[in-house]
């Protein structure tokens, strides 16, 4: 099969510019595979003229909504086929007519506005600290330090995030955060903490708790409580001499994990290594204390969440993970009350309550090791050689597929043709909550079904055919 590559020069103002572009190379029957790192648009000849249609992805668009918007484009005889700088390219299904996607004026108009916003204000956010850092005054000084350490965490968020940016627009990391957060409408998603410790894991985060109040109302209420908490100790430890932004952002890390609503089990990692670097900095053993009660509630945590994965108590909704996941609750909950009192009674310049080190004992010198012979150092290079032979041999593979099945909430046809009679085919499928992938032969009669879950994700299925089978067979996926 042929295949063309073309840069992708156009952003969202040009959306009719890339529209027509992409028709006019649809007319000669280039079907657009994927756009790499959103420049580099890849073009595979399919022999017949095809359809194009770009739309405006509004930033808030996404989890449910999103896929029953593309299942009724899917319907209406048009196929996504990639999102490059906040749009979408359609592309018309083979042997389909599609009915028009009409894109709302209003929508490109807000998008664009919104877009310019976000850069303004980040172009804002990266001049502040320069221009606060100038003053004299010392009052704007600290003001100017602090903005400046600020930028200096974004920037190195934003550095990180530089080998996926693409030709995405300025915001769209900021998409993607808010959009994930987003995606889980959940008091907690296997996250051990004071929601999870009063039966919060895995409930609509809009399920009332008390009356009116719902886990969300107690989550946001959690994050203000935290935040305020962040704001008067930098107050008091700042007036006692003993502003720390090690000790403050442990703090922080672990009261926003243990009081919000939304939460994982990993959430809690960064906080961990913050309060372990504040307990070796301050050498208070009640912050020890509290690293110890955290990594062990959070070791637990992550060991209960993957090994229960692919299991029929997947979502550990069984009486014995229940009252696993309170008492494991219980103590993540006891390890941030222990911090927040050693980080209250610091700030406020209490006295250090010292852990005793003791030295350790200083071991015997070895006898030194004698010098290895040429015999053996030569038998040491055979054994390493075999072993690697060994271990290399046919390892990887160059034509084998690179990328996973995908077809999120979705249906996806796949037709394969087969050289010779087969009895089994082998699958590899990506992510998958609920999906499923069907075989059919030629004349329409169903091979093989297989379902697929959560254990399935990322790894080669192997799928026995009811028959043998040869020619053009027809793989429906669905929800992969």
């Amino acid at each position: 099969m042929k295949t063309l590559w073309k840069g992708f020069p156009y952003g969202s103002a040009d959306r009719e510019a890339a529209e027509a572009w992409l028709n006019e190379l649809g007319r000669q029957g280039w079907r657009l595979e994927k756009v790499r790192l959103g420049v580099l648009a890849v073009f595979a000849q399919s022999g017949e003229p095809c359809t194009y249609c770009v739309c405006t992805q509004p930033g808030s668009f996404y989890g449910r909504g999103r896929a029953e918007y593309e299942q009724l484009c899917w319907d209406g005889g048009w196929q996504w086929t990639a999102n490059v700088r906040s749009m979408d390219v359609f592309v018309s299904r083979p042997g389909h007519t599609p009915v028009p996607l009409i894109t709302d004026p209003e929508v490109e108009r807000r998008e664009e506005a919104r877009r310019k916003r976000r850069g303004r204000v980040l172009l804002a956010v990266l001049l502040a600290p320069l221009l606060a850092a100038r003053q004299r005054r010392p009052a704007l000084t600290a003001l100017g330090r602090g903005a400046a350490g600020a930028a200096l965490a974004l920037a190195a968020v934003l550095a990180c995030a530089l080998p996926f940016w693409g030709g995405q627009d300025a915001g769209w990391l900021w998409e993607k955060y808010t959009s994930t957060a987003s995606s889980y409408p959940y008091a907690s998603v296997n996250g051990y903490n004071l929601l999870t410790l009063f039966g919060a894991n895995w409930q609509p985060q809009d399920a009332p708790v008390l009356g009116p109040v719902t886990w969300q109302m107690l989550g946001a209420a959690g994050i203000v409580l935290a935040t305020a908490a962040l704001v008067c100790l930098s107050w008091r430890s700042w007036k006692a001499g003993r502003f720390s932004p090690l000790l403050l952002a442990a703090f922080y890390g672990v009261a926003v994990f243990t009081l919000s609503h939304r939460m994982h089990e990993r959430y809690i990692i960064p906080a961990l290594l913050l309060v372990l670097a504040a307990a070796a900095r301050w050498g208070d053993k009640r912050l020890l204390g509290a690293f110890g009660l955290l990594s062990l509630s959070s070791l637990v945590n992550l060991a209960m969440v993957l090994t229960s994965n692919g299991t029929e108590d997947q979502f550990l909704s069984s009486a014995t993970a229940v009252v696993m996941i309170r008492v494991v609750s219980a103590v993540e909950v006891a390890g941030f009350a222990l911090l927040a009192w050693a980080v209250f009674a610091l700030c406020r310049g209490e006295e250090v309550r010292e852990y005793v080190l003791t030295a350790p004992a200083v071991p015997a010198t070895p006898a030194p090791q004698q010098a290895w012979t040429r015999k053996e150092r030569l038998a040491l290079a055979l054994l390493t050689l075999a072993v690697a032979v060994v271990s290399f041999w046919n390892l990887g593979d160059f034509t084998a597929p690179q990328n996973p099945l995908d077809s999120d909430g979705v249906t996806t046809q796949v037709d394969v043709e087969l050289a010779s009679g087969a009895t089994e085919l082998w699958v590899y499928p990506g992510v998958s909550w609920g999906g499923s992938l069907t075989v059919y032969a030629e004349a329409g009669n169903q091979l093989a079904g297989v379902e697929l879950s959560g254990s399935t994700v990322f790894q080669w299925l192997k799928v026995g055919l009811s028959a043998p089978a040869e020619g053009p067979l027809t793989l429906m996926v669905n929800n992969a």
